[in-house]
């Protein structure tokens, strides 16, 4: 994927090679892992960035290695159906799951599932 100059020019440089690292495969379904719309359809992106291709920078520090180090999740979703299972998931698989800070904001039709009540319904607590 190309992109301008002019849309390079807003996003900080780590950014920028990261998202230029990507590469898209055509036909994702809805449920394929890593999938972005693109064009009106959904694309899987390739996380792994080629050999010698530039990649995100590494941390600043080793804090990351800590198990003290707090983890800030931030999902923006616009009626997402998969929020709540990304949740549970996030949660669950977490080696160290009271780290994790999730932060949700969600633009929903009247019919779709709340994020945070379709998580509660999930692991059955309220």
């Amino acid at each position: 994927r190309h992109w301008s100059q002019r849309t390079m020019a807003h996003h900080p440089p780590g950014l920028v090679l990261w998202l230029q690292c990507l590469t898209f495969a055509s036909g994702a379904g809805w449920n394929d892992d890593n999938i972005v719309l693109q064009n009106g359809q959904w694309v899987q992106v390739d996380i792994d960035p080629l050999p010698g291709q530039p990649a995100p920078p590494p941390p600043r520090d080793d804090r990351w290695k800590h198990n003290d180090t707090s983890i800030i999740v931030l999902i923006a979703a616009y009626r997402e159906r998969r929020c709540p299972d990304t949740l549970v998931s996030m949660f669950k698989e977490a080696m160290y799951p009271e780290r994790i800070f999730a932060g949700v904001v969600q633009q929903n039709a009247a019919i779709d599932e709340d994020c945070l009540a379709g998580d509660c319904k999930r692991i059955g607590s309220p």
